[in-house]
């Protein structure tokens, strides 16, 4: 704009030059203020991280519910309410028989990591062995997902 000022009326220089420009770059500066301190207070608060023994409870009572033969259904109508996305728990023919938690977890993110092996029966009387890995959370709410698909 500078290169256009020789070239313009005096009227026009005390306005490109003047306070309009100083007041225009200072309202520009603080809306651009403003937007940014109102998009860094809008963000919202990351959740809790799960506490290791919380998640080993949830698992534990999670794993003997599915030994009893409860349905993760039913388990969802708990209260509080327990999500599972397990494929082998969903699938009717595999009735769980024993587990073992291998170790004592491990955090990751706000979730705890679990290694567990089940055993267990499918229809035909066959035995099934597998190693899993189970993501524990419970915050915001209780869900236990299998991790090793």
């Amino acid at each position: 704009m500078n290169l256009f000022v020789p070239f313009m009326s005096a009227h026009w220089q005390r306005f490109a030059c003047g306070r309009s420009v100083r007041r225009g770059i200072g309202l520009a500066m603080l809306f651009a203020l403003g937007a940014t301190a109102l998009v860094a207070g809008c963000r919202p608060a990351s959740p809790a991280a799960t506490d290791v023994d919380a998640a080993m409870r949830l698992l534990v009572q999670t794993l003997d519910a599915w030994q009893l033969g409860e349905s993760v259904a039913q388990l969802r109508q708990q209260t509080p309410a327990t999500y599972v996305s397990d494929e082998l728990w969903l699938d009717s023919d595999f009735q769980l028989k024993k587990y073992q938690i291998e170790g004592k977890g491990q955090q990751l993110g706000t979730n705890v990591l679990f290694h567990v092996v089940l055993t267990g029966e499918v229809a035909n009387g066959r035995s099934l062995r597998r190693e899993v890995r189970y993501l524990v959370a419970t915050t915001p709410a209780q869900s236990v997902a299998r991790d090793d698909r």
